[in-house]
């Protein structure tokens, strides 16, 4: 889950960076164009990322920590 969660936001990442350039590159005193939208999901997308892997890393030390006590027991 933990590798699932870096896989996603690595590749909303690199939408980004491919829109911005292109954006960048057509956009060369023009208006910009309206890529908020779609800016805006990926933002989303790589915050809920980010949460998920959080939340995993969270319940990966809190796993590990049980996994402790319970051989000191």
């Amino acid at each position: 889950m933990l590798e699932k969660t870096v896989r996603e936001k690595t590749a909303v990442e690199k939408e980004l960076d491919k829109m911005y350039a292109e954006t960048a590159a057509t956009n060369t005193g023009e208006q910009v164009q309206s890529t908020a939208p779609t800016f805006e999901q990926l933002v989303r997308r790589v915050q809920t990322a980010e949460r998920e892997r959080d939340e995993a890393l969270t319940k990966r030390d809190s796993l590990v920590n049980q996994i402790a006590r319970n051989d000191l027991l």
